[in-house]
């Protein structure tokens, strides 16, 4: 049995959200991690834009959907390759790993901005090999997130995007707004024969699914949206036939 898939999964819990990303493309948000690192005096906590993908087959996909939500996309690989997104760092606490990325961050060099940008993107890439873990407002202790074989896309910091937002910043909704804003402007594109499955909950949404492809993409012709249709897929069939 594949432990991996040739197709990256994007969940989201609302179908409004879906028909965003099929007419806007993917677009990045700030959301808050934490990281544990044996030899920090405190946990390293950084909200960073970016959208998230699962490398798990869909016979896997149970306990994701049920924690992420029942709507999402499947992307093709290749699509994900071409755009420059890269597999999470699993980070365990006690490492050897570890231990180097807290040297790293200790040493200090002259005409460092280059270095400075080079960790930073590097612990936006991180994640601890499992923690805590924070959904609509509960916590889980002891998440094991290396089963979620998380692919990420970052969008490119410059004056107008932050690697990462600070606790007080996340937390001010005016300001979170902005933030969000500003990182939606480089969102990740993709085009039909990216796509792989169409992801809803039930039969029951299909036609307004068919709907909304031929309103928000009447760019394309008929066969391209004939396609489409047919990679619609429910979570329903995912639990069932899979």
């Amino acid at each position: 049995m594949a432990i991996s898939s040739e197709t990256l999964f994007h969940f989201t819990p609302k179908l409004e959200y879906l028909f965003q990303i099929l007419e806007l493309n993917f677009r990045p948000r700030y959301y808050p991690e934490i990281i544990k690192l044996r030899g920090l005096k405190e946990d390293f906590y950084r909200a960073i834009p970016i959208v998230c993908f699962c490398d798990i087959p869909l016979s896997q996909t149970k306990n994701h959907i049920d924690t992420y939500g029942h709507y999402g996309m499947g992307m093709s690989k290749s699509w994900a390759v071409k755009n420059k997104l890269n597999p999470v760092l699993y980070i365990e606490p006690n490492s050897k790993l570890t231990e180097s990325i807290i040297s790293l961050l200790k040493k200090r060099s002259p005409n460092s901005d280059e270095r400075k940008e080079g960790i930073y993107n590097l612990f936006r890439y991180m994640k601890n090999y499992k923690g805590e873990f924070i959904r609509n407002g509960k916590t889980i202790k002891n998440v094991k997130f290396y089963n979620e074989r998380e692919w990420r896309y970052l969008p490119d910091a410059n004056p107008d995007i932050e690697f990462w937002l600070k606790k007080d910043v996340f937390i001010k909704p005016i300001d979170l707004d902005d933030h969000n804003w500003k990182a939606a402007a480089q969102s990740l594109e993709f085009q039909p024969e990216d796509i792989k499955y169409i992801i809803i909950k039930d039969e029951t949404e299909i036609p307004t699914m068919i709907r909304t492809l031929k309103n928000i993409k009447s760019k394309y012709p008929n066969d391209v949206i004939e396609k489409l249709v047919s990679r619609i897929i429910t979570t329903e069939q995912i639990n069932k036939d899979f």
